[in-house]
């Protein structure tokens, strides 16, 4: 399938390449290699794109966005991540998290916390789901009243009390709102239990816990997040609803399809990366391109990026036609991660010895596929999810 890029695409194509050439690859490596997590989020790659719109993109003209389409999201998301995924996704998280604000917020939360988000250039947003013992249990679910998170939420006043621990959660070391998912009704399971709640970083009893060193993505936070008695009004309850699926709310089919563009993008760069060499590198009297066995490797990669392209597209495509399969989301998100991790390996192995030293990105981008795995849900549970809709 070929889709066509307006006018409009193709400037704002142009315009993302440009900075990620310019702002994007000078740092990929060296904010990888910051030994300390807490130093090394990319703050002013950060402010020049968001002084670019790229990091209020998903948002309506109003909060500085262009309700940017599914194509337009796809453009701007392969062309940061080709320079550097984990760049790419600081910026996509962003669009993921403003929009459920926008969706499910009431007309007066949209405009006291994103008049505020498309004023400041360093403002995050961080959705919180995971806790210390409840992750899977909230993806899959396990809808019951005993499984999934147990952040405790009392009414108290004319507002709430905000009492638990969050865990894993993505950009929570420089958000400065988060949406807190909590148990709202105990007495059923989450998917008609819980509720968000707009939390200010600067709310008493709010606390950063601590922060994750991973094996990639590492400038990408993941934060543990600590609320003791934290007291929110009732304006402050999200969409001013209770006892709903907050989960679902926060993990869509656009979620599952940025992972599935990182990832692809990840496979492309790296692909790109082991073909140049290949084609110059000499052994055995001929470039190594010619001897078989890495002719073959070679192939496998093209063969997995091609067939992840096409899961992507055929989204885009049933996107179109308003017809989006879950099913199609799922998929794409589980084959392109693992893909990732093979085509990833199979370039770092084109490269014989130097493919594991850390002057060449080809280590990077076998520790950062890794990631993919486990974001939104492992593969595993995503499997689980796959053949539930596959039964009905």
């Amino acid at each position: 399938m070929e889709f066509e890029l307006n006018e409009q695409q193709l400037a704002i194509r142009t315009m993302v390449r440009r900075f990620a050439q310019e702002h994007i690859n000078p740092i990929a490596a060296e904010i990888d290699r910051i030994p300390d997590p807490k130093d090394n989020f990319p703050w002013e790659m950060f402010k020049v794109g968001s002084r670019l719109g790229l990091r209020t993109l998903a948002l309506p003209e109003e909060y500085g966005g262009q309700d940017a389409d599914l194509v337009t999201k796809i453009i701007v998301a392969q062309e940061l991540g080709y320079a550097d995924v984990i760049c790419a996704k600081i910026f996509t998280q962003c669009w993921k998290t403003s929009r459920l604000l926008y969706d499910v917020g009431t007309e007066e939360q949209r405009e006291r916390f994103l008049s505020e988000y498309r004023d400041d250039d360093t403002y995050l947003i961080s959705v919180a789901l995971t806790e210390p013992e409840f992750g899977s249990d909230n993806i899959f679910p396990y809808n019951e009243p005993e499984g999934g998170m147990k952040l405790l939420v009392k009414k108290q006043g004319e507002g709430y009390v905000l009492d638990g621990t969050k865990h894993f959660i993505a950009n929570g070391n420089v958000a400065k709102l988060f949406i807190v998912a909590g148990r709202t009704d105990r007495n059923v399971g989450i998917k008609q239990g819980t509720s968000f709640f707009l939390v200010p970083r600067n709310a008493p009893g709010f606390s950063i816990g601590s922060l994750h060193d991973k094996i990639g993505f590492r400038a990408y936070g993941q934060a543990e997040l600590v609320l003791d008695d934290v007291y929110v009004p009732k304006e402050n309850l999200l969409g001013r609803k209770e006892n709903f699926d907050a989960v679902g709310q926060a993990v869509t089919n656009w979620s599952n399809l940025e992972v599935g563009i990182h990832a692809l993008t990840l496979m492309e760069a790296a692909y790109d990366t082991a073909l140049e060499y290949a084609k110059t590198r000499v052994q055995g009297g001929k470039p190594i391109i010619e001897h078989q066995v890495v002719a073959s490797m070679l192939a496998d990669m093209y063969i997995s990026i091609q067939t992840a392209q096409g899961l992507v597209w055929k989204i885009v495509h049933s996107e179109n036609q308003q017809k989006f399969d879950r099913r199609l989301g799922l998929a794409c998100k589980v084959f392109n991660s693992e893909a990732a991790v093979k085509v990833a390996t199979l370039a770092m192995e084109v490269f014989g010895g130097f493919g594991v030293m850390k002057e060449l990105p080809l280590e990077k981008y076998v520790r950062d596929s890794l990631i993919f795995l486990h974001l939104d849900g492992t593969n595993q549970i995503n499997r689980l999810k796959l053949c539930n809709l596959l039964k009905s």
